[in-house]
């Protein structure tokens, strides 16, 4: 009877044992929710109060403004951003229309001969670089930097005359190319002329390839102290180089840009930035014809081959 009676009992205590601890379970649960410690029920964190709908609303707001301004001024942007565009376009075109204008200026101005007419004063000639390496010589022994042109011509004709029995085929050209460039320049007298000038003029009349020719040239230059300036310019004035590689733009816009026309400086400091070691005034052969090859100068469109 007394082992029934505590059977009893020891069932009534589990089932209170258990309804308790399910309940605690719950309020800790609840607890967590609500930021309370089970633990420490005095001790508990405020939980964050977020007003949703508060927040939206503020955004909207936000959002309204916005597409209030731009659905305000859409007009004024549309026809700001057109207007834009158009300036860029303008401005590109009459870039391109100012850097042609300018080209065909130095062709007009500073090409003499057309390409026919140098190639018909090179192969109706039979002067080759033995001949040509022998006049530049014979220069450079008896003349000063400043020749007269009547004189010195006349003394290469009797040259090769009486030492190679050969002439000057179409050398009206050679004329044309000279005083053309002497009235560019304002010579008040025509006959005078460099020697380093005219015989980089009289290299076009060589009838071999362009590498032989180039080394003429690199003959001309140690002969001429090594002035590098003056090859440059007497090049630019002597038909011999490209009139689009002789523009470059003048860092003025209006509001396209505006070119002019390259000086020897122009092309030496863009040569410079691609070959900083180079020295101008000391250059080896090699070196000297990669300068006048080169895409900053492209001596008879040689950069192009």
């Amino acid at each position: 009877m007394m082992l029934r009676n505590l059977s009893k009992v020891s069932i009534v205590a589990n089932k209170i044992c258990h309804d308790n601890c399910s309940n605690r379970i719950i309020i800790q649960r609840l607890s967590s929710l609500s930021g309370m410690n089970p633990m420490f029920p005095g001790n508990y964190e405020k939980p964050l109060l977020i007003d949703p709908l508060k927040d939206n609303n503020n955004s909207n707001s936000n959002n309204n403004k916005d597409e209030s301004f731009v659905s305000k001024h859409s007009s004024k942007i549309g026809i700001i951003s057109f207007s834009l565009a158009i300036v860029l376009i303008y401005s590109y075109i009459k870039s391109n229309q100012n850097q042609k204008n300018e080209e065909i200026t130095i062709s007009n101005k500073h090409h003499s001969i057309t390409i026919t007419e140098y190639n018909d004063i090179k192969y109706s000639n039979n002067i080759n670089s033995i001949i040509f390496n022998d006049i530049i010589n014979y220069c450079y022994q008896k003349y000063n930097n400043n020749v007269t042109y009547d004189v010195i011509s006349n003394d290469i004709k009797i040259l090769l005359k009486n030492k190679y029995n050969i002439k000057i085929n179409n050398g009206y050209l050679i004329d044309r190319i000279i005083i053309n460039n002497n009235n560019n320049n304002n010579n008040n007298n025509n006959n005078m002329i460099s020697l380093t000038y005219f015989l980089i003029v009289l290299n076009i009349i060589i009838n071999e390839n362009n590498y032989m020719k180039l080394k003429n040239l690199y003959n001309i230059y140690l002969n001429n102290d090594k002035n590098i300036i003056s090859i440059i310019d007497s090049l630019l004035n002597s038909s011999q180089i490209p009139a689009e590689k002789q523009v470059i733009y003048s860092g003025v816009r209006n509001p396209a840009k505006l070119y002019r026309r390259k000086n020897s400086n122009d092309i030496i400091d863009s040569y410079i930035i691609d070959n900083k070691n180079i020295d101008f005034n000391n250059m080896n052969e090699e070196e000297f014809i990669n300068f006048l090859s080169s895409k900053h100068l492209c001596i008879w469109g040689e950069c192009y081959r």
